[in-house]
């Protein structure tokens, strides 16, 4: 045993945290898609005083995203929203490129059980996954909901955060006002006014391509193989995919001498899904739009008392599915971070870590997706003859190597080399 430390040169005891400040929440959360309500569900599983404040008055009734991965899976049953998805989700079973001719050029069969112990994909139908994610909110006593409430000021008051908020005709339980929060984080993407308001810059990769993207209930109950279907078509890329049960998506890529307009129009849109055998006979159209997609990131995700997650924080093409599945990771590595800084088990710099170890993974994800639409987008003949000679024989050599134990193919999960490592 050591010898006792004299009085006169005993280190003083540590200083006791300073009271938190009396505050309307201990989290505003700015925005209520899947992410808002992944991060505000773990939250308030937690017991922390959570505050939505969403500016719309009711959810968007059309889906977005069609697919989580098996990471994102895990993220979902953290939040105790159970068996309640089990409707809304399916099997992704598949996902194989072809050319122009039909000959597959790439093909992933579906893991049942991934590394995370769920389906590597999963086919989602994003009103419902909302859905049930809001049902489930409302059965935590400390989780409020403030629909039809916009954000339009942030002021980070150093120990709590301000917001200007402004409620909308026949928005309840907050008429507009300051509402002060300890922490506040924004999910309201890719036009976040969070982001805007934090001052928080970002890297843009200038990489996009405009797709015109349908979303269409088929009524003859046909079986689609391949179920998720990528053609690498030079006159036309396009994709077929499961959007959820009872639910599919096309989407084709505009080409540089067509308007946006005539592309958009249904006229085109019927013309072009008669491509898969889809007509006004046998399936309905929910809804059709032209997107440009957009590869970038925020240099800092945290400034102060304010964070950013989900779209907010990042843009990515689709092609690796990791736009949404991003959003989650984010709000799983914020609810934990935040939990300890809110009980005062830990600092406020475990947030630094926040942006150093989701950057990393989303450069990884984003990197990854702007590779596979180069691949996907190439419209020019006889580069894609090219393309198509280098896949096909790539295919063969996987075909031999799976016979005697291939390697799993490329992930765009990416393991931490920073951060709290």
């Amino acid at each position: 045993m050591s010898a006792p430390v004299p009085a006169d040169t005993a280190p003083a005891p540590a200083p006791a945290p300073a009271p938190a400040p009396a505050t309307d929440t201990d989290v505003a959360i700015v925005g209520y898609g899947p992410v808002g309500q992944t991060a505000a569900l773990l939250l308030a599983a937690r017991g922390h005083r959570v505050t939505v404040l969403e500016r719309f008055p009711r959810p968007y009734p059309m889906p977005r995203a069609v697919s989580f991965d098996g990471e994102s899976a895990r993220i979902l049953a953290a939040t105790g929203v159970g068996a309640a998805l089990d409707e809304h989700v399916d099997s992704s079973r598949d996902y194989v490129w072809h050319n122009a001719d039909g000959r597959t050029l790439f093909r992933v069969d579906v893991e049942d059980a991934g590394r995370s112990g769920w389906p590597d994909s999963s086919a989602v139908y994003q009103p419902g996954l909302e859905a049930a994610l809001a049902a489930h909110g409302e059965s935590h006593p400390t989780l409020r909901v403030l629909r039809g409430h916009r954000v339009t000021a942030l002021a980070d008051r150093g120990d709590s955060v301000a917001l200007t908020v402004e409620g909308s005709e026949g928005s309840e339980g907050f008429e507009g006002g300051t509402l002060t929060a300890r922490w506040v984080i924004g999910c309201d993407g890719a036009n976040s006014v969070v982001r805007e308001e934090a001052g928080l810059t970002a890297t843009d990769f200038a990489f996009f391509n405009d797709w015109l993207t349908c979303d269409v209930v088929p009524h003859d109950g046909r079986e689609f193989v391949p179920n998720n279907l990528q053609v690498c078509d030079p006159a036309r890329p396009r994709t077929a995919v499961s959007a959820g049960p009872g639910h599919r998506r096309w989407e084709f890529m505009r080409l540089d001498h067509e308007s946006p307009e005539e592309f958009g129009g249904e006229a085109n849109v019927w013309k072009l899904l008669s491509l898969f055998d889809i007509a006004p006979g046998n399936a309905t159209l929910l809804r059709h739009a032209v997107y440009t997609f957009q590869a970038r990131y925020a240099d800092q995700w945290r400034r102060g008392r304010v964070l950013i997650a989900g779209d907010a924080a990042h843009l990515m093409p689709p092609f690796a599915g990791q736009g949404m599945c991003s959003g989650f990771r984010d709000a799983a590595n914020l609810a934990w971070k935040l939990d300890l800084v809110l009980t005062g088990r830990a600092a406020e710099g475990l947030l630094d870590s926040y942006t150093a170890e989701r950057r990393e993974h989303v450069r990884h994800a984003l990197t990854m997706s702007m590779d596979l639409g180069r691949v996907i987008c190439q419209t020019d003949p006889a580069a894609a003859r090219d393309r198509d000679t280098v896949m096909l024989a790539a295919q063969e050599r996987a075909r031999r190597g799976a016979e005697v134990g291939a390697a799993r193919p490329r992930t765009p999960v990416q393991p931490l080399t920073t951060g709290l490592r």
